[in-house]
């Protein structure tokens, strides 16, 4: 496809028709008042400024293909946190997407809200529970002496070990952004994920066994790789644990299923995808992954939390506080 000029001179946000939208699509154009026969006209209907910004750099968007690049926007979930914000690690409150409180189904616009929401929980628990004094320094130190000991020793033999790859840095980093970008954005398979979270786990092995340095100066960027070695092997292993379970398309990914059902003429059959059932497993559990002793990636499925159906009758909610025994 030419991303630059519609050699048809037809209008590019014209060429696809209604039939393309789904009953989502439909039913929000409809509320929008925009459900219109083209996607330039819904798109004047929405949001006209959003034309005329192109049109005031030279690009007329009902003329020409604009060339994308999708990225992540949002994490919507990662560590884990319990009501009041706090993780598994005691005194550690990950506040806002970084949180699984954000989830697939968390309406748009919503995520400041949630911040802030986290962010006071977090906060009054703190002033609550954690008013203590912090320990002092050689308490902390001897609490992390192993771990750093631990990294130390590796970062001299990146620095000494003759057999390292000293231009292995050069080159990894590109080789897992490549494979997150192929196999675990927007665009999914179960055979692609399986394999890149293989491969994945590979690299990182080779990583941490075979990376050099040349200087000191290259550690931050060398154990820089090693953590997002990780990172992205972690979440391709969640991704591979989700669609064993049975997962498919849903929120902002679509995942490629020859049984599935065709979005439009206009797309050829490598794009037929199915949605995840709203009452399968996977929708009504949330998967943890975490790290055992030896580095290997352990997954379990938690069920979501319910609702809570509470007795909020004010003077029985004001004596649960003055007893203290609301924040818990």
């Amino acid at each position: 496809m030419d991303f630059t000029r519609n050699p048809s001179g037809a209008g590019v946000l014209e060429e696809f028709s209604l039939d393309c939208l789904g009953e989502e699509a439909r039913a929000y154009l409809e509320r929008s008042g925009a459900l219109l026969d083209t996607p330039i006209q819904r798109l004047a209907k929405m949001n006209q400024p959003a034309i005329d910004l192109y049109k005031s750099h030279g690009i007329d968007i009902a003329k020409e293909y604009l060339e994308i690049a999708v990225c992540a926007q949002h994490n919507n979930g990662g560590l884990q946190g319990n009501i009041w914000w706090e993780s598994n690690i005691k005194h550690l409150f990950p506040v806002g997407e970084v949180n699984g409180t954000h989830g697939v189904y968390r309406p748009g616009g919503s995520a400041l809200n949630s911040g802030q929401v986290g962010s006071l929980r977090a906060a009054t628990f703190i002033a609550k529970r954690y008013a203590e004094e912090p320990p002092g320094d050689a308490w902390f130190a001897e609490k992390v002496r192993e771990q750093v000991e631990a990294k130390l020793e590796l970062a001299k033999r990146m620095l000494e070990e003759p057999t390292r790859d000293r231009a292995l840095g050069a080159r990894v980093r590109q080789e897992f952004q490549e494979r997150m970008s192929s196999y675990g954005a927007h665009i999914r398979s179960v055979e692609g994920v399986t394999r890149a979270a293989a491969e994945a786990w590979a690299q990182l092995g080779t990583l941490r066994a075979t990376l050099g340095v040349r200087s000191p100066r290259e550690l931050p960027e060398a154990f820089r790789n090693l953590d997002l070695c990780l990172t992205h092997a972690v979440y391709l292993e969640a991704m591979k644990e989700y669609l064993a379970k049975g997962g498919r398309s849903r929120g902002s990914y679509l995942v490629l299923d020859p049984a599935g059902e065709a979005p439009c003429a206009e797309l050829s059959d490598e794009w037929r995808f199915s949605l995840t059932d709203p009452e399968a497993f996977v929708n009504r559990h949330i998967l943890e992954v975490q790290l055992d002793e030896t580095g290997a990636p352990q997954t379990r499925w938690v069920p979501v939390r319910p609702i809570p159906r509470e007795d909020v009758w004010f003077e029985n909610v004001w004596n649960e506080f003055r007893q203290d025994n609301i924040i818990r």
